[in-house]
Formats: C-alpha cells, structure tokens, sequence
C-alpha cells in the first residue's frame, strides 16, 4: 500500500504541476492578447500540436510498450534508443515540412506571418516532442513525477517566467508574436535539458545479457501505424480549433479554444491513473494469460468512472465561474461550449483506458479503425450541420459526437478480442496493493 501510496503522489505533484502550469499560461496568454489574440495563438498552437504528432512518429506509442522492458539496463536502452534514432530524424525533417507548408500557404499567413516565427515552432515542436518520448522511458523505470513533467510541465513552468515577468510589469502591453515563440522555444530547450540529465543520472546497470535490439524496420512499420493512428485521432478531437479558425475569425476561436483546453481538465484524473499503471498493462500484455490484464484494466477503468464523473459535473455546474477565473472578461461565450464539449468525454470515463490496452495489445489496426469511424462520424455531423448554417455550438456537439463514437468503438474491438474494460470494483483492492 505504501508503495502505490508513493507512485500515486509522485504522479500526482508531477501531472498536478503540469496541469496547474498549462493553465495559468493559457490564462497569461489570454490575459494578455484578448479573445482576438488567444483565438492566433490557439490555431498556431494546434498547428504545432499536429505538427508535434508528425516529428514524434508514433515513437511515443512504442516507447510506452517497449521502455518497461529495458528496465534498468544500460545496454538495452542504448539498443532501444540506437533503433527509434533514424525515425525520430524523419520526424524532425517532416516536422519542419509541415510547417514551412504552412507559413507559404495563403490560408495561414494570418498565423505564421513571419518566417522567423515558423522556425521558432518548428524547433519548439522538436524539443516538445522529445520530452514526450523521453516521458515513456521515465514512466518505464517507475520515475512518475519526471514522467509527469516531460508532459509540458516542465517546458511550462519555465514559461511562466517570461509570462508572469510581462503581465505584471507591462500589463498593457501585448507580447509580441515572435517573442512569446522564442520563449517556448527557449523553455523548451531548456526543459529538454534538464529532463534529459535527470534521466541519465538514474541508476543504471550493465548488463551482461545480448539481446536483439528492435529492428529498425518493424520500428517504422509500427510507427508509421501509430502516426496514422495519432493524426486521426488528433483531427477527431483537435480539428474543430481550425474548422472554427476558417469558419468564424480569431475572436471566436479564442471562445472555443478556451473552453477546449478547460475540457482537459477532465481528464486530469484519469491521466493520472493510467499513467501510474501502463507500465503494469504493457508487462501484463506480455503474457499467455490476458485474465490479469483484463481485471487490471478493469480495476482502472472503476477508478476513472469514479473520479471523472465527480470532475465533469463539476465542471459543467460551475462552467461559468472557472470561464472567467481562467480566462478573464470577455470569454462568457466559452461556458455553453465548454458544457457540450465536456458530454463527449462521458463515454471516456464510461469505457475506460481501452485505447491504452489496444496500443499495448498491438491492436494498431483495429485501433485505427476505431479513430477513423470517430473522425467520420464527426466531420459529417459537421456537414450536415452546415446545410443549414454551422455555429460554434453545432460545432463542438459534432466533435463530442465524434469522440463518443471512438471510445465506444475501441470499448466494442476489444470485446471482441475476449477483453472486457467495463468498470469494475472487485479488482482495485489487489490492484493498489500489488
């Protein structure tokens, strides 16, 4: 007990602080641009957020199954590390592609005005993408709170610094765009580098036994798996900032971006947890017998039905007051979204970490075929709700639609795969204490 104890509460300071960092810069941000302002930053923030997916390569997805079993040997982990090198360099060179598209495209020069600005996100997303794949090794060894800070903790905490530093010394002024890029560039660089010595500095032993690295090429294939897997799943639930970008202007957006990234909280919880377990699920995974898994995953699916329904009607009953302790004046029009926002993340708490057991299942086709059904189903209520005049409110109904029908979806493959993700409270006591 006192183990688990342990894990839970250094996860829990770690995912706390990056949470508690992210919104208070988009809450700085925000204060500081306005809804006009906060509505650039968001659409060229989801813009690096894709462009992030693309330059990690699924490689986030196989460190999270591969790093458990490297365990604390060096050489294993240089074997591992020697093999994801080649595609995280094609993930660089594509992240860069993106968004130099973007800044010579005519429909995004609003955003990414200046050239110098574009490289700005470009090496930001490189240093951001690498905390994430660095997290999955952390979480591998069990270091849960440094796995919590690769997250963005880390990255945000140091730009609240020049945030906090140019709202109360120059409240009226807005930062320029240019200069708040080099910041989180500058953050994140300096995030990367001090996540990257924490974790060298952990415990290491060598190894005398010679196992066979991963091959270069299953990497790829599995890769390239989970980057399809990842861009669709990014475009059924992150699109809707661009749809609104194109459909209603900047100051809109900024309603609908701030209550986009207040429905992240509802998921804080549920991070928490599978985050504390997922190394358990991938060992488990392992095994002839998926009986364990299945109560593990079970247990875990109890916990974050039980927490994420007390989050999300707390949200959605107190949708206002946070709006505005957030975001400030100005951002009433986020509440009501926020809400429909907030009813596609019921089926999250309802089914469980099923997408989690599926990655380490090594269900990557099923999986896609899940996302694609949710991104098809959402886009189409989008349609369909333009025929007779799309709104912000239509809008975020279509992409919780969207979301519903992927966690049903995955909840559905697995149960066809004889693995049950249905809440249940029988296991959390052996789950704790084992």
């Amino acid at each position: 007990m006192s183990r688990f104890l342990v894990g839970i509460g250094k996860l829990f300071v770690g995912r706390t602080l990056s949470v508690v960092s992210n919104v208070l810069v988009m809450m700085l941000v925000s204060r500081l641009s306005g809804p006009f302002g906060f509505g650039v930053f968001a659409t060229v923030l989801t813009t690096a957020l894709f462009s992030s997916i693309i330059c990690k390569f699924g490689l986030e997805q196989i460190a999270m199954a591969e790093a458990p079993r490297v365990g604390n040997s060096r050489p294993r982990l240089f074997a591992l590390v020697k093999s994801i090198l080649p595609l995280f360099g094609l993930g660089i060179f594509l992240n860069f592609s993106v968004l130099l598209f973007s800044h010579f495209s005519t429909s995004f020069q609003v955003y990414f005005s200046t050239f110098q600005l574009t490289v700005y996100v470009a090496v930001f997303v490189t240093l951001f993408s690498y905390q994430f794949i660095l997290g999955e090794f952390f979480r591998g060894r069990g270091a849960f709170f440094w796995a919590s800070l690769s997250k963005g903790g880390m990255s945000n905490s140091i730009m609240l610094v020049f945030l906090a530093w140019n709202y109360f010394f120059y409240e009226s002024s807005t930062p320029d765009a240019e200069l708040l890029w080099l910041s989180m560039m500058m953050a994140a660089g300096l995030g990367a580098l001090t996540l990257t010595i924490v974790f060298l500095s952990l415990q290491w032993e060598k190894d005398e036994t010679i196992e066979t690295k991963p091959g270069v090429k299953n990497l790829f294939s599995s890769g390239w798996y989970f980057l399809l897997i990842s861009i669709m799943l990014f475009l059924a639930s992150q699109s809707d900032i661009w749809i609104s970008a194109y459909m209603f202007g900047a100051t809109k957006t900024g309603y609908y971006a701030a209550a986009a990234r207040v429905v992240f909280l509802a998921t804080f919880m549920a991070s928490l947890v599978n985050g504390l377990f997922t190394p358990k699920l991938a060992k488990l995974a392992n095994g002839d017998d998926l009986l364990q898994f299945e109560d593990t995953l079970r247990a875990m699916s109890f916990i974050n039905l039980l927490v994420g329904v007390i989050v999300i009607f707390f949200l959605m009953i107190f949708a206002e007051p946070i709006i505005y302790v957030i975001f400030g004046e100005g951002f009433g029009s986020s509440a009501m979204l926020l809400r429909i926002l907030l009813f596609g993340q019921v089926a999250s708490i309802l089914v469980g970490p099923v997408g989690y057991a599926l990655i380490v299942l090594h269900y990557g086709k099923m999986l896609s075929f899940c996302v694609a059904t949710g991104l098809l189903i959402g886009l189409g209520a989008v349609s369909i709700f333009s025929i007779w005049g799309l709104t912000q409110e239509k809008l975020a109904f279509s992409f919780a639609l969207g979301n519903i029908t992927v966690q049903l979806a995955m909840f559905l493959v697995l149960k066809r795969q004889g693995v049950s993700a249905l809440p249940s409270a029988n296991k959390v006591r052996e789950l704790i204490y084992g």
